[in-house]
């Protein structure tokens, strides 16, 4: 789940090229899981630096307008990143940055590249086949200079400059808010209070971003762990659900039957189109539409991977849910003798859709 959200945080889609598409899978082991219990600065560094994201946001080919190779070609900055990674990945909308930070901050970030396959076989730009795909910093296409951000001065040089402040975004108050509020939003509750949002920002602040404190926080929040489940599962989260509850543990060449589901309800791993993540409001994926398509791919789920070894429904929702299983959701498994007809409710049961 952490994973799953961290990886939502930095959004990306595959489809916006191959250089994103063969690497964002590398990107989400080796980045997000690596440092899902770790710092947010390494988490923030690493995504920032890799090729999916270069790519995905257009940094590849961005020149300091001053920097030798940008006054030879006449070339200049792409905003794109530096924007996100302010309005998204740290401090937020809203946070108090201007326009020129975001300008700025591009500048910082220029000469961050990634080695593509052309540069790589004609030993171009600082290219060779050692280094072919990797993320490389080019020194002559950095803006030079002491540049400002949020009202700092960064007179650091070469790819520190981009380090230094990462690093201090990574650790801004600003940004502890926007993720404490995020994480509560997508774990907890879609109108995050005060209450709730402060002890997991503290967390954050005093530990230096440590991700690990900060996830314990969250869980210890008494909104946590009582009440009703009121947040819907999306529909990867409910494509999971159905597998761990049957005990089907594979699907061999059925994988339509998985992927086309999460395609019919927008919700396809690395498809979003946009940076801003797939929603967490439990309004975006409750709608009557999504509903009906719900209650086909329950009815789908069943006949593709259940029909051979479908338990008793009844028997099935006590073990999963216990005293959590309402008289209602009782009385429903209880009269239905049609195991098709039954497991299909049990999955589309309040308990079983929601978290």
């Amino acid at each position: 789940r952490l994973v799953l959200f961290w990886s939502n945080h930095f959004s990306m889609s595959a489809w916006k090229s191959n250089t994103v598409l063969g690497t964002i899978g590398q990107w989400e082991r080796d980045v997000v899981r690596k440092n899902v219990l770790g710092k947010f600065s390494d988490m923030l560094i690493g995504t920032m630096r890799h090729p999916a994201m270069i790519a995905f946001l257009d940094n590849e080919n961005s020149m300091g307008p001053n920097s030798p190779i940008g006054r030879s070609w006449g070339m200049g900055y792409n905003e794109n990143l530096a924007r996100e990674i302010l309005e998204l990945h740290t401090l937020g909308v809203g946070a108090g940055y201007t326009e020129l930070d975001v300008t700025n901050l591009a500048k910082i970030i220029t000469g961050w590249s990634y080695v593509r396959g052309w540069e790589a076989d004609n030993k171009w730009n600082g290219g060779n086949q050692q280094n072919r795909g990797q993320f490389i910093f080019r020194p002559d296409w950095h803006e030079p200079g002491a540049i400002t951000v949020l009202g700092k001065s960064y007179t650091q040089t070469g790819i520190d400059q981009g380090l230094t402040v990462l690093r201090d975004l990574a650790i801004h108050p600003k940004t502890a808010e926007h993720i404490a509020y995020k994480l509560v939003l997508h774990f907890i509750s879609d109108s995050p209070t005060p209450e709730m949002v402060n002890p997991v920002k503290t967390a954050f602040l005093n530990s230096g971003g440590n991700l690990k404190t900060t996830a314990l926080a969250l869980i210890k929040l008494p909104a946590a762990l009582t009440g009703t489940p009121t947040k819907i599962r999306t529909p990867y989260e409910l494509t999971v659900a159905q597998f761990r509850a049957s005990k089907v543990t594979t699907w061999g060449d059925r994988e339509w039957a998985v992927s086309e589901p999460l395609r019919a309800l927008n919700h396809m791993p690395f498809e979003r189109q946009t940076p801003d993540g797939y929603p967490d409001e439990t309004a975006w994926w409750l709608n009557p539409d999504a509903m009906t398509i719900r209650l086909d791919t329950a009815q789908l789920f069943y006949d593709v991977f259940w029909w051979k070894t479908a338990p008793v429904p009844a028997t099935l929702g006590t073990q999963l849910f216990d005293m959590a299983l309402s008289a209602q959701s009782k009385a429903l498994l209880a009269q239905t003798t049609d195991k098709r007809n039954g497991l299909t409710s049990l999955l589309m049961l309040p308990e079983f859709q929601r978290r």
